[in-house]
């Protein structure tokens, strides 16, 4: 289960970790009872969950394209939902022009430049004018991209594509290729300076950048980063 791998994972460092970027979302979303959201790449739903504990007057859509992902999904729905305010659905066919707040946590990062350029198009074709974008994806550049590295292997939890070369350029922010496959599964490789500046050339505004799960450390030894963004 997706779930295993992040809030209920077996290491205590990463269920800290991952329940620290879903409070910051969550936060950064401040949920009021006249927004209309979407989770763009929901998984397993959890913050789907978060943000209806935190209003439960918002109307909230949860969208999920992988048909493994969207089972799974269904499969807890009704778990935290027994409303009309919260709907899933596996793709943006029929989704309108009304989504006042977006959120893609943790889902550009399994993407080709390509895809993700076609994935943002079509979040900000989804927004208001004037709506807000939160996204967020993981730190595997640098210093902190070793110290996950070594976590990964001595938890035995490595990724993909993960030698010893790769772990050396990821340290230094060597670009190599990491496959051409509509999802990546693996991180290593991706470096988050390389979507913002994806994000930065399209007609979003940045509002603001925060690092999680400690800000003040910022992408020195850090797990996430969001980009808070504004459609212009």
């Amino acid at each position: 289960m997706y779930a295993d791998l992040t809030t209920q994972n077996k290491s205590l460092l990463k269920r800290f970790s991952h329940g620290s970027r879903f409070k910051i979302a969550v936060n950064l979303l401040n949920p009021t009872s006249e927004d209309r959201i979407l989770d763009y790449g929901t998984g397993d739903g959890f913050m789907l969950s978060k943000i209806r504990s935190e209003n439960n007057h918002c109307q909230i859509v949860g969208y999920e394209p992988i048909p493994c992902m969207f089972e799974e999904l269904k499969g807890k729905i009704n778990s935290f939902s027994k409303e009309k305010s919260v709907e899933i659905v596996n793709d943006t066919i029929g989704l309108s022009k009304t989504f006042n707040k977006i959120c893609c946590l943790e889902v550009l990062e399994h993407l080709t430049e390509e895809n993700q350029k076609k994935e943002i198009e079509q979040m900000i074709q989804l927004l208001t004018d004037a709506g807000k974008l939160i996204i967020s994806v993981p730190i595997e550049v640098g210093f902190s991209s070793l110290l996950k590295n070594i976590a990964r292997i001595f938890l035995r939890q490595s990724h993909s594509n993960t030698t010893f070369r790769n772990i050396g350029y990821s340290l230094f922010g060597v670009h190599f290729n990491r496959g051409e496959s509509s999802y990546i599964s693996s991180h290593i490789g991706f470096y988050y300076h390389d979507l913002e500046r994806l994000l930065l050339s399209s007609e979003l505004k940045m509002i603001n950048k925060i690092f999680s799960p400690i800000p003040t450390l910022k992408g020195l030894i850090n797990s996430q980063v969001f980009f808070v963004l504004e459609k212009s």
